[in-house]
């Protein structure tokens, strides 16, 4: 870096919060790190910045999935999803855990009655929601598509009545 140089306030902040991050480690090096679990909702996220298909900010994945790929002794095919049997997602137990492509669990899930309540935790964004996927996406990428994302709810809820 040149000494004369004139920078902005947000260069000198970038590069301070790089500097730390440096001098403190990322990950299980860093002195603020609580275990590698986190929360979506009521689902446990793990940290897993090797596998293949991470399903949470490109380093988590839900521990239905590793429990799960773990059993099966192979990752999940694309396209395949898990079930979870008494409907309780907190319930990761294997015997409670099935393997399933996405038009078996719709139809399942039709047959049962329960549709509107997919449909509706599926698209029904919550404030923290949106925190979420500013951060996964980028605060620009929201701003270019909110209006899509309002109108793509509103189109749900209407098909859902």
């Amino acid at each position: 870096m040149k000494k004369n140089k004139i920078m902005s306030k947000e260069q000198r902040i970038k590069i301070s919060k790089t500097r730390i991050r440096k001098k403190l480690g990322q990950g299980k090096n860093n002195p603020n790190w609580k275990g590698g679990v986190m929360y979506d909702k009521k689902r446990k996220l793990i940290y897993s910045p090797n596998h293949p298909n991470p399903d949470f900010l490109h380093k988590y994945c839900y521990e239905y999935k590793l429990i799960m790929e773990k059993y099966l002794g192979r990752k999940l095919k694309k396209g395949e999803i898990i079930h979870h049997k008494n409907g309780d997602v907190t319930d990761n137990k294997i015997k409670n855990l099935q393997v399933m492509t996405q038009s078996e669990h719709i139809k399942l899930h039709q047959k049962q009655g329960d549709m509107k309540q997919i449909f509706k935790s599926k698209f029904d964004f919550s404030y923290n929601d949106e925190q979420e996927y500013k951060k996964e996406y980028g605060k620009l990428y929201y701003q270019k598509n909110k209006e899509k994302l309002k109108k793509y709810r509103q189109n749900y809820y209407k098909k859902l009545k």
